[in-house]
C-alpha cells in the first residue's frame, strides 16, 4: 500500500494518544510546578489531556498544554542518557517539533528541535539537539510513566494519533497496515550510515582542510553575487545556475562567499569543492554520499526520510547518480519544504577539476531532476566537454548561465590590491624603508590591474610574491612584477626562477602530481632525501605553495593553475614537469618504499604511509597515459612491479584495515580494464 504524501490537518486542540498501547494519552500533571508530560493508564481526572498544536514556518510545530499553557519541551540528558519530555510556562528557548504523517490519523517521528534563537525564522541550520531522537512512550505497566526522546526502533511506541476514535478500529484495519509498512528496521539505518561513511569531509565549504578558503573581499564582486542571489530567490523553473570563467577568475572565491551567505541564512543544503589532484575531492564516486550526509545535518528531518528510502530500496548505492540524487536529496527536501516557500541550495565548485570526465556528464544530467525548493549552484571553467553537456536542451532549459568574462573585475582587483598593499605597508612598517604613500603609486596600481587580465589569482599571487621577504624592502619584487608581460604564466616564471636546485623537478613533480597533499617528510622518504634538503628546495616558493612550519603537515598548491602551468611545456619552459614520466617515477618510488623492511623483516607501513595509499593512483595514471600514447612499460617499472608482487598479500592485509581500500581497488580495476597483464613477471595473488 503506497504511503500517503499529504499531511492531515494538525492545527487545533487535540488529545495526543499512543498507538501501540491504546487509550494511553499524553497528559500534563497539574500537581507539579513543572508540568511533566506523561502517559495515563486510563484515569485522566485532574490532568490536562488537551494540547494546542500550532504550526510554525517550514512545517514545524509548537505543542502547548491548553489548561496550563505550558510548552512541551525536552530537558538535557540524564546521566543515563535519557531525555525526558516536560512542559514549561516560561521556556528559556523556543520549543519546536517535527511531526511526520504516515497514515490516516497516525503520526510518527515527532522529533524535538532545540534552538537558542529569539525568532524561529530559518532555524533549520541552527538545530542543536540530534534529529534522530523521537517522542516515545516508555512503559505500559506504570501509571503516569514519563514520555522520553529515544532513537527510532521497530516499535509502534513512536506512533501517535490526535484522533482517539481511530484507536477503536480493529488492529487489522487499513490504516494500521500503513503503520506496519513504514517501520524502519536497523538494517536500513546501518545501510544509510555506511553510505554516509563515504563522506569527503574536506570537500565542504567550511572544512579545516580548505582553511583558509579564498573568499570575496567585502564589497567586491557585488554585481555577480546579486545575480546569483536573484536566481536562487526566484521561483521559475531554472533550478541550476552555472558560473563559468577562465582559471584564476575568482570562481572559487565567489562559490565560497555564496556558500557562507547561504549557510548564514539557513539556505545551504550541502557543498562540494572539487580539487584536481586530490584523490577524493577529484572523484565523483563519493559525491552523493557527501551531499546526503551534509543534508542530514543541515535539514535534520531529511535523515529519517533518507533512511526510509533505504528501507524501500536497499540497492540505492548501486543505482545511477540520477536516481541516488532524486531519492536521497530531491525527494526528501521537496516533501519537507514544498509548502513553506523556503529554498535550499547545493553549491558545487570547480566541476572541471573532477578527474572522471566521463562521469561529469552523468552528474550534470542528475541535477536536471532538481526542482523547487532545491537549487544547484555550479562553477567550472569554460571546459569543452562541460560546455557540450550544457548545450543539451534538457539541461540548457533548466540552467541560468553566468559568464565571468562579461563581468568587469578591474575595480574589484584594484580594490583588492589597494587593501592588501595598505595592510602590508602598516604590518611591515615600510615607512622605515622610506617607501612613499600611496604605495604602490596609482600609476603602478593601474599597471598591475592591466597585467592581471581580470584574474584574481594573479592579484593574490603578486601580493604573496611581494610580501615573501618579511622584514625587507619589498619594492624590488614589485618592480620585477611590473616589468613582466601580462598574464599568470610570466608571474609563475618569476617565482620559479627564484631558486631551482638539482632536486627541484622531482620534488615539485611529487607535490603537484600526488593523489593527496604530501608533507616535506613524505617527499623526503619517497626520494630518499633528508627533510632539510626538501625544505631548502621549497624555500622561495611560499607565494605559490602553502608550506606549513610543521614538516609533517601537507604542502598544498595554492591554485590549480600552477599545475596547469608546470605540466605544459610551452608555458613552463625549463620548469616543465612531464606527467607521464613523473607519475612513473613516483610509482617506482612508492613500490620501492613498500618493499623495504625494518627490523625483523617487518615492512615499514606506518612510516611510509603515502606510498601505501598512493601507489594505485599513480599506477592508474601510468597505465591510462601509456595506453593513450601507445607506449609500453619501461623495464624499470616492470621490475619494480615484480618486486612488489612478492608483497601483494601484505599490502592486501594493510588495506583491509584502512579507508583507502575501496579507492585503491577501483584504481586497480580501472587498470585491468585497459591492460590484461603488465608482463609475465607481474602476477598478483590474493
Amino acid at each position: 500500500m503506497p504511503l500517503p504524501l499529504e499531511p492531515a490537518p494538525l492545527e487545533g486542540k487535540h488529545p495526543i494518544t499512543n498507538v501501540r498501547y491504546r487509550y494511553q494519552v499524553a497528559i500534563a500533571n497539574s500537581d507539579k510546578k513543572t508540568d511533566d508530560l506523561v502517559v495515563s493508564s486510563g484515569n485522566d481526572e485532574g490532568y490536562s489531556t488537551t494540547w494546542l498544536i500550532k504550526q510554525c514556518p517550514s512545517q514545524h510545530y509548537e505543542i502547548k498544554s491548553v489548561e496550563h499553557g505550558s510548552l512541551a519541551m525536552c530537558e538535557d540528558p540524564s546521566p543515563s542518557g535519557t531525555r525526558y519530555v516536560y512542559g514549561s510556562q516560561d521556556p528559556p528557548i523556543n520549543q519546536l517539533w517535527v511531526i511526520q504523517w504516515i497514515g490516516e490519523h497516525v503520526f510518527t517521528r515527532v522529533t524535538y528541535l532545540y534552538q537558542e534563537l529569539s525568532s524561529i525564522k530559518e532555524y533549520l541550520c541552527r538545530i542543536k539537539k540530534p534529529g534522530d531522537l523521537n517522542l516515545c512512550w516508555k512503559s505500559g505497566s506504570e501509571h503516569l510513566s514519563p514520555i522520553v526522546l529515544d532513537t527510532y526502533r521497530n516499535d509502534k511506541s513512536f506512533h501517535w494519533t490526535i484522533n482517539p476514535e481511530f484507536l477503536q478500529q480493529p488492529i487489522a484495519s487499513g490504516s494500521n497496515f500503513v503503520i506496519e509498512t513504514v517501520n524502519v528496521d536497523q538494517d536500513s539505518v546501518d545501510r544509510f550510515k555506511k553510505f554516509c561513511d563515504r563522506t569527503v569531509a574536506g570537500a565542504a565549504f567550511n572544512s579545516q582542510e580548505r582553511y583558509p578558503a579564498p573568499e570575496c573581499l567585502e564589497n567586491t564582486r557585488i554585481t555577480v553575487r546579486d545575480e546569483i542571489a536573484k536566481w536562487h530567490s526566484e521561483t521559475d523553473g531554472r533550478s541550476i545556475c552555472w558560473l563559468k570563467g577562465p582559471a584564476g577568475a575568482g570562481k572559487s572565491s565567489i562559490a565560497q562567499t555564496v556558500a557562507q551567505e547561504l549557510h548564514s541564512d539557513g539556505k545551504l543544503a550541502a557543498s562540494f569543492f572539487f580539487r584536481r589532484g586530490h584523490a577524493r575531492r577529484s572523484n565523483i564516486t563519493d559525491f552523493i554520499p557527501t551531499m546526503a550526509s551534509q543534508l542530514a545535518e543541515a535539514v535534520l528531518p531529511t535523515r529519517n526520510l533518507m533512511i526510509e528510502a533505504f528501507h524501500r530500496e536497499p540497492s540505492i548505492p548501486e543505482q545511477t547518480y540520477r536516481d541516488q540524487f532524486l531519492k536521497l536529496i530531491v525527494d526528501p527536501l521537496h516533501h519537507l519544504l514544498k509548502e513553506c516557500g523556503s529554498s535550499r541550495v547545493i553549491v558545487v565548485d570547480a566541476l572541471d577539476e573532477c578527474s572522471e570526465k566521463g562521469l561529469v556528464e552523468e552528474l550534470l544530467k542528475a541535477f536536471i531532476v532538481a526542482r523547487p525548493p532545491l537549487r544547484v549552484f555550479l562553477t567550472s571553467r569554460d571546459d569543452g566537454d562541460i560546455n557540450r553537456t550544457f548545450r543539451d536542451p534538457a539541461i540548457k532549459d533548466k540552467t541560468y548561465c553566468l559568464d565571468l568574462n562579461y563581468f568587469d573585475s578591474s575595480d574589484d582587483i584594484r580594490a583588492f590590491f589597494r587593501t592588501q598593499f595598505s595592510t602590508m605597508y602598516l604590518k611591515e612598517a615600510l615607512s622605515r624603508f622610506c617607501v612613499p604613500k600611496p604605495w604602490p603609486s596609482d600609476k603602478d596600481l593601474d599597471r598591475l590591474v592591466r597585467l592581471s587580465c581580470g584574474l584574481f589569482v594573479y592579484a593574490s599571487t603578486v601580493v604573496r610574491v611581494v610580501d615573501e621577504d618579511k622584514g625587507n624592502d619589498p619594492r624590488g619584487k614589485l618592480d620585477q612584477a611590473l616589468k613582466n608581460p601580462p598574464g599568470l604564466d610570466s608571474l609563475y616564471q618569476q617565482v620559479l626562477s627564484a631558486e631551482a636546485n638539482e632536486y627541484f623537478h622531482r620534488v615539485m613533480g611529487i607535490i603537484i602530481l600526488s593523489s593527496t597533499p604530501v608533507s616535506v617528510v613524505d617527499v623526503g622518504r619517497l626520494l630518499q632525501l633528508e627533510p632539510i634538503i626538501v625544505s631548502k628546495t621549497l624555500t622561495r616558493l611560499h607565494s605559490i605553495l602553502m608550506i606549513p612550519d610543521d614538516i609533517t603537515e601537507p604542502v598544498q598548491v595554492l591554485h590549480t593553475s600552477l599545475r596547469d602551468h608546470m605540466t605544459h611545456q610551452e608555458q613552463a619552459k625549463t620548469f616543465f614537469i612531464e606527467p607521464l614520466e613523473h607519475n612513473r617515477l613516483i610509482l617506482i618510488d612508492c613500490l620501492r618504499v613498500m618493499t623495504q623492511k625494518g627490523e625483523g623483516g617487518v615492512p615499514l607501513i606506518a612510516s611510509h604511509h603515502y606510498a601505501w595509499r598512493g601507489w594505485g593512483y599513480h599506477l592508474k595514471q601510468v597505465v591510462v597515459n601509456e595506453h593513450r600514447s601507445k607506449k609500453k612499460f619501461c623495464n624499470g617499472l616492470i621490475e619494480s612491479l615484480a618486486d612488489f608482487a612478492v608483497n601483494w598479500n601484505l599490502w592486501a592485509k594493510y588495506v583491509e584495515e584502512t579507508t583507502t581500500t575501496r579507492l585503491t581497488m577501483s584504481y586497480l580495476w580501472d587498470c585491468l580494464s585497459i591492460v590484461k597483464v603488465c608482463g609475465p613477471l607481474v602476477v598478483f595473488r590474493t
